[in-house]
């Protein structure tokens, strides 16, 4: 073929046009709060089957775990390994626990300062709550975060650590920590949470994904939570069964032959913690 016909032919050829990236519209914190809260998962019960995989620096382990909660008062899981064998049971309130260990007869009563030395973290009630169905806590007022836009999501980060620590002064320093919070821009729905505590190397993210309908609402039947400390632990939960606004029972009952326990029993302390 000619050249002259080649090149006829290659200009003849439609020009594709380049897509541009949407460019967010810039939104303040006070907005994109309002629209968290009016998208956030709205339930008075809830109950779920959670098929959960933790990784830890040694071990894969999974876990059949079934959760029943109360909004604002109660929590209650049981974790099965395998054949429907119960073998942990747990009962949360905002300021107590009771841990039954079914294997060994044993129980644990306390506070819930004993979920945080499990994982190494500074958990309460309320971040439990909200961060097993996708929700929002927030540390600070409002005015101590920032927005700004990452591609398709909105951000809204607390301020500066310099500036935060600052207004913060004479507080207690457990408490200085830094949040970021990411918004999908089409559901205002969280698609991720980051915590770092600014006084240690500790970390807490959380991914939220698979949105499914529940009713008129929306909710990540799969939540990724990656703990950084010295030892790294990542727990994926996949929910099934899902239950809004149906009672529930939260048997929590310590049998009389159980033995109570001490932390002590349980090790604890990661493995640069025990040398020093």
């Amino acid at each position: 073929m000619p050249v002259v016909s080649i090149l006829f032919l290659y200009s003849c050829k439609t020009i594709q046009p380049i897509v541009q990236p949407k460019i967010l519209e810039e939104k303040d914190k006070d907005f994109l709060f309002s629209q968290l809260k009016k998208n956030e998962f709205q339930y008075n019960w809830f109950s779920a089957k959670i098929n959960t995989t933790i990784k830890t620096p040694k071990a894969t382990n999974s876990v059949t775990v079934r959760i029943r909660m109360q909004k604002d008062s109660a929590i209650w899981i049981s974790l099965s390994p395998g054949f429907g064998i119960e073998v942990v049971r747990a009962f949360i309130t905002r300021d107590s626990l009771v841990f039954l260990d079914r294997m060994n007869e044993k129980y644990f009563k306390g506070n819930f300062n004993y979920v945080n030395e499990l994982v190494n973290t500074n958990l309460d009630f309320e971040m439990l709550q909200a961060m097993l169905t996708g929700n929002n806590f927030t540390l600070y007022e409002i005015n101590k975060f920032e927005s700004s836009a990452d591609k398709d999501r909105y951000v809204l980060n607390t301020i500066g650590r310099r500036k935060l620590k600052k207004e913060l002064k004479g507080q207690d320093s457990l408490n200085v920590i830094l949040q970021s919070i990411f918004l999908s821009s089409a559901t205002w729905k969280i698609e991720e949470m980051k915590l770092k505590d600014l006084n240690s190397n500790r970390k807490l993210d959380a991914g939220y994904s698979g949105f499914i309908p529940i009713g008129e609402q929306s909710f990540p039947s799969e939540v990724l939570f990656n703990f950084r400390a010295k030892d790294n632990i990542e727990v994926k939960l996949t929910y099934s069964k899902i239950e809004v606004n149906v009672p529930q029972t939260f048997p929590a009952n310590i049998p009389a032959n159980y033995s109570q326990m001490k932390l002590s029993d349980y090790n604890l302390k990661t493995t640069d913690e025990k040398k020093e």
